[in-house]
Parts: C-alpha cells; sequence; structure tokens
C-alpha cells in the first residue's frame, strides 16, 4: 500500500465553473510502491471519454488517461527510460504521475512521445477489437464504422495488418478520401448502415456508433462472423435482428472496454504490440499537436465540437 508523500505536481483538474469544466491545480504526488513507477509526463493525448466524465466529477478530482514520459524512478525499469502508459486511475495529466509499472511500455528509438501518447486508450480499443476476431481475419472482410474518430482510423490499419480487406464506413461523401488515406481497400458513405445490403458478408464488424447501423451490419456478419460495440457515437438503443445471429450458427456480438481488458491483460502487453507495429510502420496514430498544455481547455472544447480529426497531443511544459 503506497503512502502520501509531500511532494506535489501541477495537474490538470475538474474545474466545474469552467466552460469544459477543466483547471489546473496542485496534487499531492503519493509515494510508489514497489510494483509501481513514477513517471515525468512529457506529453498526453485527450479523449471525449474521459473529458464527458469529467463534468460529474467533483471540483479538484484529477483526469487523464493517456500518457508518455520519462522514468523517474521505481518499477524495475532505469530511470531515464522512455514509456508510454495506460493510467487507469485517471489522474495522468500532471507534471508527475504513478501507476503500475505494468501499465507502462518501454518506448523503441522509432517512437517519439507524441505518437506514443497518441496509442493506449483509442490504439488499446482498436487492438482488442481486431483481436476478438481471432486469426479467421486473414483473406476476410472487416467492416469498420466511424472511422474518422481515432479508433476507428486504428481500427483499419490494424485489420489490414491482420490480412483483411476492409471496408470502411463513413457518413458523408467528404470523408471518404479520409477513409482511403487510412488504408481501406472500400469505402461506403452511409448513415443508417442500410447501404451494407449489398456488401458481401463480413468476420469483422468494429462498431463505434451503435443504432440503425449496428442493426444493418449484425445482418451481414457471415457464419462465423463477430460485431464488436466499442462506443456510441449516435442512437444508444438497437434493434437486435436475433435470427441473423442464431440462424446464421456462429455469428456473435460483444461489447468492449478498455478497463475490461486491462483486467486479464496488463496494459504492457498490448502497448508493446502497439508499439512495436509503429516502429515498423504498420501503425500510424493520427497525431493533432496542438502545443502546450496551457491550451488544454481550447483544445477539449475543439474535441468535444469535433473541429478537427485525429488525436489531439498536449506537451507538458
Amino acid at each position: 500500500m503506497s503512502e502520501p508523500n509531500s511532494e506535489t505536481v501541477r495537474a490538470v483538474v475538474v474545474d466545474p465553473e469552467a466552460p469544459t469544466h477543466l483547471g489546473f491545480g496542485e496534487a499531492p504526488l503519493r509515494s510508489p510502491s514497489a510494483q509501481e513507477v513514477v513517471v515525468e509526463v512529457a506529453c498526453f493525448s485527450l479523449n471525449r471519454g474521459e473529458l464527458r466524465f469529467a463534468a460529474g466529477k467533483p471540483k479538484g478530482a484529477p483526469i487523464g488517461w493517456d500518457v508518455a514520459g520519462v522514468v523517474e524512478r521505481g518499477g524495475g525499469l532505469p530511470a531515464g527510460t522512455r514509456v508510454v502508459g495506460f493510467v487507469r486511475a485517471q489522474d495522468g495529466w500532471a507534471e508527475k504521475v504513478v501507476l503500475p509499472a505494468s501499465d507502462v511500455a518501454p518506448l523503441p528509438d522509432g517512437v517519439d512521445f507524441p505518437t506514443a501518447a497518441a496509442l493506449p486508450v483509442a490504439g488499446g480499443t482498436a487492438l482488442a477489437v481486431v483481436d476478438a476476431a481471432g486469426p479467421g481475419l486473414l483473406g476476410a472482410r472487416a467492416l469498420v464504422t466511424g472511422v474518422t474518430g481515432g479508433v476507428g482510423g486504428l481500427a483499419v490499419q490494424l485489420a489490414r495488418a491482420a490480412g483483411a480487406t476492409v471496408v470502411a464506413q463513413v457518413r458523408r461523401p467528404e470523408q471518404v478520401a479520409v477513409a482511403e488515406a487510412l488504408g481501406a481497400d472500400e469505402v461506403v458513405v452511409t448513415e443508417d448502415g442500410a447501404a451494407l445490403a449489398d456488401q458481401a458478408p463480413f468476420r469483422l464488424v468494429a462498431d463505434a456508433v451503435g443504432g440503425a447501423l449496428l442493426q444493418n451490419a449484425i445482418e451481414r456478419l457471415a457464419p462465423d462472423g463477430i460485431a464488436v460495440s466499442y462506443g456510441v457515437t449516435g442512437a444508444a438503443d438497437v434493434s437486435l435482428p436475433l435470427r441473423a445471429l442464431f440462424g446464421k450458427g456462429r455469428a456473435s456480438l460483444r461489447g468492449l472496454n478498455l478497463y475490461a481488458v486491462s483486467e486479464v491483460s496488463p496494459p504492457r502487453q498490448w502497448l508493446t504490440r502497439l508499439l512495436e507495429l509503429c516502429e515498423r510502420g504498420r501503425l500510424r496514430p493520427d497525431v493533432v499537436d496542438r502545443g502546450d498544455w496551457s491550451a488544454v481547455a481550447q483544445v477539449a472544447d475543439d474535441l468535444l465540437a469535433r473541429r478537427f480529426m485525429g488525436k489531439a497531443v498536449l506537451h507538458v511544459a
């Protein structure tokens, strides 16, 4: 059990009176246990999920999942080791953070801090979604919805790396070029998924939208296909076409969130896989460098309002 100490760090904290519920404050830095590491944070990336959760947190609460930085001490890692971490305690947007050593992974020489910081939540989720299809993706078809989001864009790349023919769903014609740049083999423009009726069956459906789109995608599952729901940017409810599942024999629908994945698979395992793919050029997160972390409130507002695509990364001064 770690104990608090007298050290404090500057951190992004919840401020209910601020327009984006974010401000700055001083936070205590607890002493690490023998299984924990202290990381000096160089960069962090923002996710819509943590920003939405901020609205319901008390004043002064910490925030932040995705960080990259340098080991200061602890966890059996040499001081100065460059690492990326998934901060399950959600207190990563700070000058320093304490987290389990199993939740960080050393960076290869070819991966910089901004790229690494963009990986944990988006990359970990995308990898778990693609892994859910097992080895059956080679030569099969995969549908990825919401490809302009952080998870969707990485899921396109990971499904291709697994040998799938990737079909990307977008809502507007002007988004087709984005999907093609990510490496999608085919692009379908549809909001409700009706246009998927002409598509060959999918071994994997990676869905972040829900609603009618997910319903229609399930209809197009292969006999052994799996649909994985990891988010809801559209309608939260779906009319589940049961015959499309049991009628095919082995088709299935699964829900997924990264916290549940991390309970059975330590983040270091999947972070290491993502970093190796980045170093080999097989995976490229769309990093949007937004400069110094003093701009966190404005960047958070821009992200929630969807004023840009890609993963926003800020540098800790």
